[in-house]
């Protein structure tokens, strides 16, 4: 997608289980004065552990991090030490310690507290996550892929509570084999237990707030498990394992993530091979599968894979990120919406915003896009997504605040000179010069744009309708409706192109679909009044036509199409209304309508008048006419016009031209 679909691509992205941790005894108050990071960290060192376990056999399978909450007692996450057989804990010192069972322990809650030899390290101190604050330093310690403890800093950049549980999001890294691991607040206290499951996205990383600890804690086992017997109640399973659980499997994805990162695909694709055959039901493997057909543009295959991605793991942010891009690249754009929500719901990133704003707009939903769009370029005025989603709105006339669409889209002209609006308004400017090559070429280039709106289709339609050339004008709504299936813009459109045609059966077709997607839209109303007057059933047209002008009480085509309507309904009375609350509505500024508007209105005035017994009024209209347009005056000059003359409206006025010598 060239819209800024925000990057949030990581090294891999297992199903989010929710990380927590506890532990058993309430600790002595400390003083709440800040300590220097390296004071935390050296403070901190001796109760953090690295974790190892294996299989039956004595291999090491997985790795993580913890940390001691009393004497003997360890905290980690679940998902770290299930499907082992055995577990081994390793302190800063170069110690080791089996494990050898489990007092408190809930997959639900992600968490496990071990029992483990801690000799007279010390353990950690607990804080409140409650007391933190959006910018409050954080700090975590870990053992990312096994390495000695390393000391990460970062800011609390925001807070998420998700399945009843507190998340505090960071920028403080955390990398595979840190998950367990303790984040501290600026006083040394720990306020979370780090998981690299839930930190998918670079730069933003995400901990379990401490509470969830405290409260597990007031409720353990009341017997000491075995560990043994634990692990054989504890397989690893999709909603536990983790992209540490398999320590070669991780590297893997890791590699994969990053070849697709870096545009490797057809690396990307041969390293995947081998997975997908090994693990062919994973819910990663279809998640980066179709990541990989994204990127290549194979639209079918990604929604294949990501469809399965986000059934078998609902809560994998980035499975319904690419799939959201997957649905919005095949303009299913409302479906593409509700993907992206979910997604910003479990992981939200600024990076969200343009995306979410393109989405709303897409789905005509413009004070929701106007205030995203807002937001995007409250942090980046130059954010082209936001800048065209607002040029959209503003030309729509739907923005809360007024601004020229034209004149916006010019600011930006030298700064995105290929932008979707930049080259919209070269394609009227030119319409409006009559350079008809120049505005093909600028509007043609706006279709290859990906911004979802049809106003190069329409504004292209209306051109080749203003000449006359139906058939032109038709092609654009078929390439147009091919695009956006389901735009009622281009299906009314495209309704009136096949009347103009006199192509009933397309008409018809084309009007029942818009009746289908939108039926109580302003819209249908305005196709259905010149429906049913283009096809011959006047009378079946006439309620349409009534809340019509009910709802655009300042649009004088209302009007004027409720005034043909009425007069092949024979109503003359109302038709000779209808006329002349349109001309009202134009008769200050009659020297600037168009031709067509101008026949448009005089022939109606004239055919009420001729059937309503006044033939001197019709006369006097007809030699205003003859004076200014004479070739109005004759069917054939009629029928070169963009107008729509019914069967019947097209022999009343062979009538009154045989009757009438004006």
């Amino acid at each position: 997608m060239r819209h800024h679909f925000a990057n949030r691509l990581s090294s891999s992205n297992l199903p989010f289980a929710m990380i927590v941790c506890g532990i058993f005894l309430c600790l002595p108050l400390r003083a709440q004065t800040d300590r220097s990071p390296s004071t935390i960290f050296r403070s901190g060192k001796p109760s953090v552990v690295l974790i190892l376990g294996g299989n039956d056999s004595g291999n090491p399978t997985v790795q993580g991090s913890g940390f001691i909450v009393a004497q003997d007692r360890i905290v980690t996450n679940h998902h770290v030490v299930a499907g082992t057989s055995i577990a081994l804990v390793v302190f800063s010192d170069g110690a080791s310690s089996s494990v050898t069972g489990v007092v408190s322990d809930s997959s639900s809650k992600d968490l496990v507290i071990l029992v483990a030899a801690t000799g007279q390290r010390p353990s950690l101190p607990l804080g409140d996550e409650l007391a933190l604050q959006q910018g409050d330093a954080v700090y975590a310690i870990g053992a990312p892929e096994g390495l000695e403890l390393t000391f990460t800093n970062g800011i609390v950049s925001g807070f998420r509570t998700l399945d009843d549980q507190f998340l505090i999001q960071s920028t403080a890294p955390i990398g595979h084999g840190s998950s367990g691991g303790p984040l501290f607040d600026r006083t040394g206290k720990v306020v979370g237990i780090t998981s690299s499951m839930l930190s998918s996205t670079p730069g933003i990383y995400f901990s379990v707030g401490v509470g969830d600890l405290k409260r597990l804690l007031r409720t353990p086992l009341a017997v000491v498990m075995s560990f043994s017997d634990w692990a054989k109640d504890n397989p690893a399973t999709a909603a536990t394992g983790s992209p540490e659980h398999e320590l070669t499997a991780s590297a893997e994805v890791d590699r994969i993530q990053n070849l697709l990162t870096g545009k490797k695909f057809d690396e990307a694709r041969i390293a995947l091979q081998p997975l997908t055959k090994s693990d062919p039901d994973n819910p990663i493997v279809h998640r980066l599968n179709g990541e990989l057909d994204v990127r290549t543009g194979d639209l079918e295959g990604a929604l294949r894979e990501l469809g399965i991605a986000v059934e078998k793991s609902p809560k994998d942010a980035l499975a319904r990120y690419f799939y959201a891009i997957a649905l919005f690249e095949s303009r299913k754009y409302q479906d593409a919406l509700g993907q992206e929500e979910e997604s910003n719901a479990l992981m939200p990133t600024a990076g969200d915003r343009p995306l979410l704003a393109l989405m709303y707009y897409a789905v005509r939903n413009y004070k929701r896009a106007e205030t995203m769009a807002r937001t995007v370029l409250d942090s980046d005025p130059q954010d082209e997504t936001g800048l065209d989603v607002l040029i959209g709105i503003a030309y729509h006339g739907a923005l809360t605040q007024q601004i020229n669409w034209s004149q916006m889209s010019s600011q930006i002209a030298s700064t995105h000179p290929d932008d979707f609006w930049v080259r919209i308004a070269a394609g009227l400017d030119s319409i409006r010069q009559n350079k008809v090559q120049d505005a093909v070429t600028a509007l043609r280039a706006a279709e290859d744009n990906d911004f979802p709106d049809p106003v190069a289709y329409l504004s292209l339609e209306s051109m080749y309708v203003s000449q006359l050339y139906v058939g032109e004008a038709n092609d654009q709504i078929k390439a147009g409706l091919e695009a956006f299936p389901d735009d009622s813009a281009l299906l009314n459109a495209g309704m009136y192109v096949s009347l103009l045609a006199r192509d009933n059966t397309e008409a018809e077709r084309r009007f029942q679909a818009l009746q289908r997607i939108s039926p109580d839209s302003g819209t249908t109303l305005f196709a259905a009044c010149l429906y049913y007057y283009g096809i011959g059933q006047p009378a079946k047209g006439l309620p349409y036509c009534a809340s019509t002008v009910k709802q655009f009480p300042q649009n004088h085509t209302a009007y004027s199409n409720y005034g043909w309507a009425a007069l092949d309904a024979d109503q003359f009375a109302l038709a000779f209304q209808q006329f002349n609350e349109a001309y009202k509505l134009v008769s200050d500024k009659w020297n600037s309508l168009t031709d067509t508007q101008v026949v448009d209105l005089v022939w109606g005035f004239a055919i009420a008048d001729y059937f309503s017994k006044d033939k001197k009024g019709c006369r006097e209209l007809l030699a205003s006419l003859r004076k200014d347009y004479p070739s109005a005056l004759t069917i054939t000059g009629l029928q070169q016009m963009p107008l729509l003359w019914s069967s019947r409206t097209l022999t009343r006025i062979e009538t009154i031209l045989g009757d009438i010598r004006p």
